[in-house]
């Protein structure tokens, strides 16, 4: 009778630690999953603020600066961030060039009596304006590559299941355009190149125009329909 008793407690104690080492496995996959869940939604909610049509880049920089989970899904979201404050740099940095009101002034009468006739500052303007684009573009097109996406997440030394996580549900996410920001720059681009050959225009021929009432009148038939000509390649 005593060895059944003792077998029994024993039966239970077996139990009771097997009960007790399923309860913590579970309690530690829940968490993981709630954690994991926390993460999607945090970066969900920071690719819809980028998204928008007016941008608020306070409200992303703070949730881009702060950490809501534990653990490897904190090293996780960090990579996950650190890209993402990347891509909004050259993002900015892009968005800044094409949306400067100086850019839209340089064929203007205004500018014309206020840099012309030999147009060095708008000249020197356009100039360091392409570089900056064109070096943008080169910054932006290298983050949207496969082995600069997984090189944030490489650096945190967690295992693949979070790599995986990184790359396919977190950075997955992301609305990268990188087509539609690529037809952009080239379209800006070739303004800029049409701007150049404007002032050039401008510059070859200086002694055969001024500002009248803000216009800019030409002495020949022949150079004013090659001004035109050069405008309205410009659209």
């Amino acid at each position: 009778m005593k060895k059944n008793k003792t077998l029994i407690g024993v039966l239970i104690a077996i139990g009771i630690v097997v009960f007790l080492v399923v309860a913590v496995f579970v309690y530690f996959i829940i968490s993981d999953i709630k954690q994991e869940e926390k993460l999607q939604t945090e970066i969900n909610d920071i690719t819809t603020l980028m998204s928008k049509e007016n941008i608020d880049y306070t409200e992303i920089d703070k949730r881009l600066n702060r950490t809501v989970t534990k653990g490897d899904c904190a090293k996780t979201e960090e990579a996950a961030k650190e890209y993402l404050k990347d891509v909004i740099t050259e993002i900015k940095t892009i968005t800044n060039i094409l949306e400067d009101d100086q850019l839209t002034n340089i064929l203007t009468a205004s500018n014309y009596k206020a840099d012309g006739p030999n147009f060095t500052k708008s000249k020197s303007y356009v100039a360091s304006t392409k570089t900056s684009l064109i070096e943008a573009t080169k910054k932006y097109n290298e983050l949207l590559t496969d082995d600069k996406i997984i090189s944030y997440i490489n650096r945190k030394k967690v295992d693949s299941y979070y790599v995986d996580l990184y790359k396919n549900d977190l950075i997955g996410t992301v609305d990268k355009e990188e087509a539609n920001i690529n037809k952009e720059i080239t379209q800006i681009t070739d303004i800029l190149n049409l701007y150049e050959e404007v002032l050039n225009f401008l510059v070859k021929n200086k002694s055969s125009w001024t500002i009248e009432n803000e216009q800019i009148v030409f002495n020949t038939d022949e150079q004013v329909n090659e001004y035109n000509k050069l405008i309205s390649k410009i659209g």
